[in-house]
């Protein structure tokens, strides 16, 4: 998996546990969800 890939791939996982969780959380809060 070329690195373009994998950086996508964090950063659709980082978004979607934003609209999940919603903005204003502690960053560990958002550590801890699974993605």
């Amino acid at each position: 998996m070329d690195l373009n890939k994998i950086t996508e791939q964090i950063s659709g996982a980082a978004i979607e546990a934003h609209r999940a969780l919603g903005p204003g959380l502690r960053e560990s809060t958002y550590e801890a969800c699974p993605g």
